[in-house]
């Protein structure tokens, strides 16, 4: 039977006019308004906090399981079809609600920052104890509440402020198309189909797609500047008032992550940056060009015949079988993922691009989204998302507050995924196979390690720049440009960079996401590192590493580094991490000096 391309979300509703929808839309309205209600009346003073605490963990638990079932259906209808009204209009419904969820919240905070003794009262209740990481976190965010009478206008005035922008921006990617020459007719096409034409194996086909994709954005570019500048400035606003010192230090806070640990892993990176750009000369070379590497062939596949085209029903078989030898419950886990439909791999009009994974907590679930287009990166995609998917299985027993790892650690099981998958694919491979899987292999490394750190010098560059005024459209292009010229430097032809990355990357474009970028370059190093630990320990390793992967839900980023022997502070992990990579890069140069004289 051929594998489906599109998700069933039948599971959590079949529609928003069903009676499940409907009844648990109004649950959550009626419980929000009682438990208001209660907290007005009950969490003015700190007597009896056990009891109180108590039930503040019981409410949340039953409120943010409806919720996450509700926005859950409503996004993800969204994310394959940006202009489905229903969705759309269920959307702004839903966040009027959760503005009253985030008024509740507000309230608990602020209870639990006023108990004397936390720890005492926590530690007498197994119930609290539990919970004792997510109860500690609220007393840290007690400390960046505003006055209680402001901190409800500022949910309101955020729908119609920064997550209206996001939504606007998010509808304008779904629907935005490309117009380009294929067979000597103009056509239109979804921007995610032209995207993935980077990775043809035609090299006019990349340059063309290239040129017509950066054409395109002259006709978003203007709403784009205006949200990215609306939602940038919204962001730093709100850290002042909240008196962080700054949007990084938020992020840092909101990561469960130490500046120590960032400064570490982000001076590793500067260092191996020559070793990249070794790596895309090299590959420019490759590939005929005089000099550096233009930004359109980057993604260029290289091996020749080796490079292996998958059908979907290949790719799930061949994910099934590579996964046997890791865990055969995680084999298990991805065969039900296909075969149940939790994934959408199809492009189509009015679906977003890229790839992501949702979980489903209350219904012990994922979905993925992905743009499948026969490669082998994109089948490391899927391994990847499907990473994600199985950290959430790994949580699955938890209590759902229990569930929320934050942004560094949400790579980990991903990039474990595409290092495993990598490796045994390696492993197999003939000559002309192991060339090709090297060289996509260190494709997606210099994306997550280079890309990802010009990202944050531009995101560091817009999010200062806001601090004063607002940037213009030319402004955003010329710091992109710059980012790209100081991380991969002579690497890539300056000639052909990419102005308007600012504008397809959805990450820059959520209030209480900035510097969505290191993480992936945390996630990649630190996966990595913990690869390293399996080669080391063997089949002994699953059960700790699923029980690693159950703690980041409830532990900061340094101590669940610590269950693995991983110290963040220290550079030399970072080396380390990078070093491998670094081989890498040595025997693709070896490969291509033998196969390509021009070297």
């Amino acid at each position: 039977m051929t594998d489906k391309m599109r998700w069933d979300l039948s599971q959590l509703y079949t529609s928003f006019t069903s009676k499940e929808f409907t009844n648990d839309k109004e649950l959550v309205e009626k419980m929000l308004l009682e438990s208001n209600v209660w907290a007005d009346n009950n969490l003015t003073s700190a007597e009896d906090a056990k009891e109180k605490l108590e039930k503040i963990i019981k409410v949340s638990q039953d409120l943010y399981s409806i919720m996450t079932k509700l926005f859950a259906f409503t996004s993800l209808t969204l994310a394959t079809n940006a202009q489905d009204e229903e969705a759309l209009s269920m959307m702004s419904r839903l966040e009027k609600i959760d503005i009253s969820s985030e008024d509740l919240a507000k309230k608990i905070t602020r209870f639990i920052g006023k108990v004397q003794h936390l720890d005492k009262v926590v530690a007498s209740s197994k119930l609290l104890s539990e919970h004792a990481f997510y109860i500690n976190e609220h007393k840290q965010e007690a400390s960046h509440l505003l006055a209680e009478e402001v901190e409800p206008v500022i949910s309101k005035l955020s729908v119609t402020g920064a997550k209206a922008w996001t939504n606007m921006r998010n509808m304008m990617d779904g629907v935005h198309e490309v117009e380009i020459e294929q067979d000597g007719v103009m056509k239109s096409l979804p921007l995610p189909i032209v995207r993935n034409m980077a990775y043809s194996p035609d090299g006019d086909v990349r340059k063309k797609a290239y040129e017509a994709e950066l054409e395109s954005y002259k006709n978003v570019e203007v709403p784009m500047s205006h949200a990215l500048n609306a939602i940038k400035g919204e962001a730093n606003t709100m850290c002042e008032l909240r008196g962080y010192e700054n949007l990084e230090a938020k992020t840092l806070e909101d990561s469960r992550m130490d500046k120590e640990t960032l400064d570490a892993m982000l001076s590793a990176m500067v260092d191996f940056m020559p070793e990249f750009r070794r790596y895309l000369k090299a590959k420019a070379k490759a590939l005929g060009h005089t000099g550096s590497l233009p930004f359109y062939d980057l993604f260029a596949p290289m091996g020749g015949d080796s490079t292996k085209n998958y059908t979907y029903e290949q790719a799930h078989s061949y994910l099934v079988e590579v996964f046997a030898k890791f865990s055969p419950e995680m084999s298990a886990f991805i065969d039900n993922a296909f075969k149940d439909s939790w994934i959408d791999s199809e492009s189509r009009a009015g679906k977003g691009g890229g790839a992501f994974c949702a979980n489903l907590f209350p219904i012990k679930q994922s979905r993925v989204l992905s743009n499948f287009d026969g490669s082998f990166s994109q089948v490391s995609t899927l391994a990847h998302e499907l990473g994600h998917a199985w950290h959430g299985h790994c949580l699955r027993d938890k209590s759902i507050l229990n569930t929320s790892y934050p942004m560094p650690l949400a790579e980990t099981a991903s990039i474990f995924n595409e290092c495993f998958l990598a490796d045994i694919a390696k492993q197999t491979a003939t000559d002309e196979e192991r060339f090709a899987l090297l060289e996509s292999e260190l494709m997606e490394a210099t994306q997550v390690i280079v890309d990802i750190y010009s990202r944050y010098l531009f995101e560091t560059e817009v999010v200062n720049t806001r601090l004063e005024r607002s940037m213009n459209i030319q402004e955003f292009k010329d710091a992109m440009i710059c980012a790209q010229k100081a991380t991969y430097g002579d690497g890539l032809d300056e000639e052909f960079l990419h102005p308007y990355m600012w504008a397809c990357k959805t990450h820059y474009y959520e209030r209480d996401r900035a510097f969505y970028n290191w993480p992936y370059a945390f996630g990649l190093l630190f996966g990595k590192g913990v690869f390293a630990e399996y080669r080391k320990v063997g089949d002994s390793f699953v059960e700790d590493y699923k029980a690693l992967l159950a703690a980041t839900g409830s532990a900061n980023a340094l101590d669940v580094a610590k269950r693995m022997n991983i110290d963040l502070h220290d550079k030399a992990f970072w080396n380390q991490s990078l070093t491998e990579i670094k081989h890498d890069i040595d025997e693709f140069c070896i490969l291509v000096e033998r196969r390509f004289k021009t070297v």
